[in-house]
């Protein structure tokens, strides 16, 4: 599997520091007989690690200084021409961060320069270490999360290409939040695979995803990455995640009824006080009573049941904010505006 992944995506480790004053020494005229580069080769040989292959060299000095010299041609290079073309080997660990495995001087000439480029890369698949090789297991890890070939929300992804959808009305729900938005930064509470927090991160807004389930955040951080997507992605509690922050706006959808089934009507209610000052837009969709939850079981359809109106006055007293719109989809989902002369 190859990607086009911009560079700054990608980690330049200890190397950056490294090259980077070796780089202002040569560019400030400086004498580079004893730059950080060639203290770094000396200190890797004198212990026996390998170094670009001059442990074996009859002159280990004339190896480091020719070494250096590469270097320095590769920063001309790259300044002269930009990104040149050759891949850059990287792999995925289990929480879809991206590593780089080879490249790093590439990377570091990109960042000294101030570039940003789309760079081709590769999976590496070398190391002996299994934690250090391979792509991110996405449709594995999808069916492990839905117990089968099933999203939550559209991915798209060739690989997922028979994947079933579940909300095939994120589509029209995106077009109404995108609509209503506010200011610049969105919380994505239940980001779930990250449908809604790519889409609106791809608008320009600073977006942060966030669920209390590793695998999903790790989905939604690889697929941000392989789609050049800045996201901020987050594993927590909502509850304890908003307190002390403040968002533009906050998705909160169709979470409340799973606090709800987890936590119990009241303390699912008390929960939403949460989000006073935390917010100045808060979008929040759910089902109105528990009957209208498809997947529940029997025992719990008597669980809650309000109507709208009564459900409205309840979230707006918890929350001290406005119901001020309500869209009509699959659930009733209510725009929320701070109020504080709602009263609480």
């Amino acid at each position: 599997m190859s990607y086009k992944i911009e560079n700054t995506f990608l980690q330049t480790g200890y190397l950056e520091e490294i090259l980077f004053k070796t780089l202002d020494m040569y560019l400030g005229g400086e004498d580079l007989s004893d730059s950080p580069l060639v203290k770094w080769g000396r200190r890797f040989l004198a212990r026996g690690d390998y170094w670009y292959g001059c442990g074996s060299a009859s002159d280990q000095e004339a190896c480091i200084r020719e070494r250096q010299q590469k270097v320095i041609a590769l920063y001309h290079s790259f300044k002269k021409n930009g990104y040149d073309g050759p891949p850059i080997s990287v792999f995925f660990d289990r929480d879809g961060m991206v590593h780089t495995y080879d490249g790093f001087h590439r990377l570091c000439m990109m960042k000294y320069l101030g570039m940003k480029a789309d760079v081709n890369v590769v999976i590496s698949y070398h190391d002996k270490n299994p934690e250090r090789r391979g792509d991110f297991p996405l449709a594995r890890t999808l069916k492990k999360m839905h117990k089968g070939k099933y999203l939550y929300q559209p991915v798209d992804d060739p690989r997922l290409r028979d994947f079933r959808v579940w909300r095939k009305d994120s589509t029209v729900r995106l077009r109404y939040i995108l609509n209503n938005l506010a200011g610049k930064t969105v919380l994505d509470i239940g980001s779930s695979e990250g449908y809604f927090s790519r889409k609106i991160a791809k608008k320009g807004y600073t977006v942060t995803a966030l669920d209390n389930l590793r695998d999903s955040v790790a989905v939604t951080r690889y697929l941000s990455i392989v789609n050049n997507i800045k996201l901020r992605c987050q594993q927590a509690r909502w509850q304890d995640y908003v307190k002390g922050k403040h968002f533009d706006n906050i998705l909160y959808l169709s979470v409340f009824h799973h606090d709800v089934l987890a936590r119990g009507v009241d303390e699912a209610f008390r929960s939403l006080r949460a989000f006073r000052g935390a917010t100045e837009r808060l979008f929040f969709e759910t089902p109105v009573s528990s009957r209208k939850i498809s997947w529940v079981s029997k025992d719990k359809k008597d669980l809650y049941s309000f109507t709208e109106n009564e459900f409205k006055e309840r979230i707006e007293r918890e929350t001290k904010m406005k119901v001020t719109d309500t869209w009509y989809g699959i659930r009733p989902l209510f725009l929320l505006k701070r109020d504080d002369n709602v009263a609480g």
